[in-house]
């Protein structure tokens, strides 16, 4: 059965200014489908997205199952509050390589960042790397969810929605907000020497970065890493 708001793809796009984060999504051509802002160091338990700059006329919104507790996840509402998903963050699974639990109606999905030799260089690169993330139906393994996301300062995904059951408001909501804040920086105290300076104008593409991954990948596997991270910060 065909969602009720059913989007095959858009772009999930963060702008950064002093006092907010604004998130705004749109369709490849341009047309913006929902915005919303959140002050910024703000806790983000809640928010809603709207159709308008005015912010008069709400298209989704969610909401965490538990005030400070992250792991709890995010329920997704409707316009009118009523509820159409929820996911959350599998924290074990996301030590080395991030990974999400989502529900909708009639589906059930797991999500994984696509490469785990990106998901470790991601760990110990302090730069704003893309990456791939696909969600597939648990019951079948067939993609249901998959994103990219491109070189820059800001978050900007690109996400194809390739399964008609999930809703563009429950799609959309996970590369959001949440996502930013359940995204964890695990602190490695560990041997790892690049050797290389690294600058994302040098990428023309992905196919330039894949190639820069399977240069840095034997580095970081043969690095002294300990058991747990020496330090976790939820960002």
């Amino acid at each position: 059965m065909t969602a009720e708001m059913y989007v095959p793809q858009f772009l999930v796009k963060q702008k950064l200014t002093m006092m907010v984060n604004r998130y705004e999504i749109s369709t490849p051509d341009g047309r913006v489908l929902a915005m919303a802002q959140q002050k910024r160091m703000a806790f983000k338990e809640q928010v809603t997205f709207f159709a308008d700059e005015a912010r008069t006329q709400p298209v989704f919104g969610f909401k965490a199952r538990q005030a400070m507790d992250l792991g709890a996840g995010y329920d997704v509402f409707d316009a009118a509050g009523t509820p159409i998903g929820h996911f959350r963050k599998d924290f074990g699974k996301s030590l080395l390589r991030s990974s999400f639990h989502l529900s909708g109606p009639g589906l059930e999905a797991f999500g994984q960042e696509r490469s785990q030799a990106v998901a470790l260089i991601r760990r110990f690169v302090d730069i704003p790397l893309p990456f791939h993330f696909d969600f597939t139906d648990s019951a079948t393994g067939q993609v249901v969810l998959t994103s990219e996301r491109r070189m820059s300062i800001g978050d900007r995904y690109d996400v194809k929605v390739p399964d008609d059951r999930l809703d563009f408001r429950l799609a959309a909501a996970i590369f959001t907000v949440p996502f930013a804040a359940l995204e964890v920086d695990f602190d490695f105290d560990a041997d790892v020497d690049f050797d290389f300076v690294a600058d994302l104008d040098d990428f023309d593409d992905f196919d330039d970065f894949d190639d820069f991954v399977d240069d840095c990948f034997p580095r970081v596997m043969t690095a002294t890493i300990p058991a747990a991270p020496t330090r976790l910060v939820a960002t």
